[in-house]
C-alpha cells in the first residue's frame, strides 16, 4: 500500500505527488498525480501506459491523506481521506513495479 498525506492551495494544482521510477528503463514508472479536481495513478511500461483516475475535490485548503493498493498485480484500491473511493481492475499482470525504483517526491505546481 502506498499512503501519503499532503496539502492543496484553494486553486486547481497540477503535478506528481510521487513517483517510482526504475533506474534502468525510463519508460517504466508508478505516478499520483493532481490533475485538476482528480488524482491520476500512472503506470508506464514497455507493453502500454494505463491510468486509473480517482474524481475527488482535494484543492480546498485542506490537508488530505490518500492510500492506493495494488494487489495480484492488476487491481487498484484508492482511499480518499480514510474512505474507500474506488477500485480499478486493469489487464492481468499489468502493475509490475520494478526492484530497482526510485520513490521520487514531489513536482507539485499550480
Amino acid at each position: 500500500m502506498y499512503e501519503c498525506d499532503f496539502f492543496t492551495s484553494q486553486q486547481s494544482s497540477m503535478g506528481t505527488i510521487f513517483s517510482l521510477r526504475s533506474r534502468r528503463r525510463q519508460d517504466t514508472y508508478l505516478s499520483l498525480e493532481i490533475a485538476g479536481m482528480d488524482l491520476k495513478l500512472i503506470h508506464a511500461a514497455s507493453n502500454g501506459t494505463d491510468v486509473v483516475r480517482i474524481p475527488t475535490q482535494l484543492d480546498d485548503g485542506q490537508w488530505h491523506q490518500i492510500a492506493i493498493s495494488i494487489r495480484d498485480d492488476s487491481v487498484v484500491d484508492s482511499y480518499v481521506d480514510c474512505e474507500w473511493s474506488r477500485t480499478d481492475i486493469l489487464r492481468s499482470h499489468t502493475l509490475d513495479i520494478p526492484d530497482d525504483s526510485d520513490l521520487i517526491i514531489g513536482y507539485l505546481f499550480t
